[in-house]
């Protein structure tokens, strides 16, 4: 053989090493390819699953958000009725024909004597109650009833404030509605937070 004939015997192995080479690296990036196009569809997957959950959560968000202020809105309604019907509350038992408010304050004033010698603080402008109106609630009392009007008088509109020594019991019509309104309040706020 001479030289010729053998650099060609060691090109055509080269070559044919070459193609196997050549080969096994095409193999390699075929598979390599479709594993890549694999994960990028799983990548592509969960891409749209966590897109979709994402999207969901931030829907619920905005609903728990739109919920939250309707009740708020509501509940802040209520409140302003609530004032409304306390603001008329008011100026209703103030119009009250004297019969009609006096009563009502005997009624208050026979539920809130606990031993009969208290004090009935009135209002300054009060002019319904009265000694002759005392004297019969004080009938009413019989053997609790020791009531009198004290020489002071209070800051109230309407209602009264029965005290005995430090012990006091006020019914004014400001702090009786202010109570019943509180109370309204607290259930409105259990409804809006649920408890």
């Amino acid at each position: 053989m001479d030289t010729n004939q053998v650099v060609q015997k060691i090109l055509n192995e080269a070559q044919a090493q070459a193609q196997k080479i050549k080969a096994q690296a095409d193999e390699k990036l075929n598979a390599l390819n479709a594993e890549t196009e694999k994960e990028l569809s799983s990548f592509e997957q969960e891409t749209q699953r966590l897109c979709e959950k994402a999207t969901l959560e931030s829907k619920e968000r905005i609903l728990a958000g739109a919920r939250m202020a309707a009740l708020r809105q509501e509940t802040e309604t209520k409140r302003t009725l609530l004032n409304k019907v306390v603001e008329k509350t008011a100026q209703k038992i103030k119009s009250m024909n004297d019969d009609e408010y006096l009563n009502l304050i005997e009624g208050l004033i026979i539920a809130s004597v606990k031993t009969g010698g208290e004090e009935l603080v009135i209002g300054k402008n009060e002019k319904r109650i009265n000694n002759d109106f005392v004297s019969r609630v004080n009938q009413k009392l019989g053997d609790k009833g020791n009531l009198r009007i004290a020489d002071e008088k209070a800051d109230i509109d309407a209602g009264f404030i029965l005290r005995q020594g430090k012990r006091q019991t006020n019914a004014s019509l400001d702090v009786m509605l202010k109570v019943a309104a509180q109370q309204l309040e607290g259930k409105l706020a259990r409804q809006l937070f649920g408890q």
